[in-house]
């Protein structure tokens, strides 16, 4: 049986009404014109059903971005990039779960195909972080602190479905997230062994039973 994932609705600004990707396109579009990199942060959201975890995939260019001065800017902004909701908690997510950097000349997964800035012939340079954490609530949500100033595109493609996307600026908070518990083990095979144990008990009794008879 395939399971369907929990998923992002179509959102912009941390609102919950429907935003389209291909109109999300256009209001991004001038970022990607304006400068030879995008401006901000983007993070694809994966959810492991199997883990009750969730994965992070994010990229930011440090070349060109008047945002960020270099890499140590870049490492800076993503580990302050989000913060998660969870419970009645609200944490710095790099500080649930480690943040691993690298980087890279292209945005690899980081970003949808459909959102790729054209190709300006100018070198890239792509800090990206993946990160997973073993959720400890039912729901979550994503969450950039107000006054920071790296917007994040979240976006994340369900098995099934179109591709969904939120933006959020500072202050904004995504749509909650449901988080599937582990799968539980099954239930018969300790079933099963505990009654073959009581079947050999009861063989075992019966003999004794029996042997004692005159």
């Amino acid at each position: 049986m395939i399971r369907s994932q929990p998923t992002l609705h179509h959102t912009i600004s941390g609102g919950t009404r429907t935003f389209p990707l291909f109109l999300l396109a256009c209001v991004l579009a001038p970022l990607f014109v304006s400068a030879h990199g995008t401006e901000f942060i983007t993070a694809r959201v994966k959810v492991l059903p199997d883990q009750s975890a969730i994965e992070l995939r994010l990229g930011i260019d440090f070349l060109g971005n008047p945002m960020i001065a270099d890499e140590a800017a870049a490492r800076s902004a993503l580990m302050q990039a989000l913060h998660i909701q969870h419970g009645e908690k609200t944490s710095l997510f790099s500080e649930l779960a480690p943040l691993s950097l690298e980087t890279s000349s292209t945005w690899e997964d980081t970003l949808p195909d459909s959102l790729l800035p054209p190709d300006d012939g100018q070198p890239h340079q792509i800090l990206i972080g993946t990160w997973r954490w073993q959720a400890d609530a039912e729901s979550i949500a994503f969450t950039v602190a107000r006054g920071n100033r790296n917007d994040v595109l979240l976006w994340q493609q369900p098995t099934q479905g179109d591709l969904k996307s939120t933006l959020l600026l500072g202050g904004d908070v995504s749509p909650a997230l449901q988080i599937p518990k582990k799968d539980s083990l099954p239930y018969w095979p300790y079933l099963g062994t505990g009654s073959f144990l009581g079947l050999v008990a009861w063989l075992q009794w019966r003999r004794r039973w029996k042997s004692s008879l005159p």
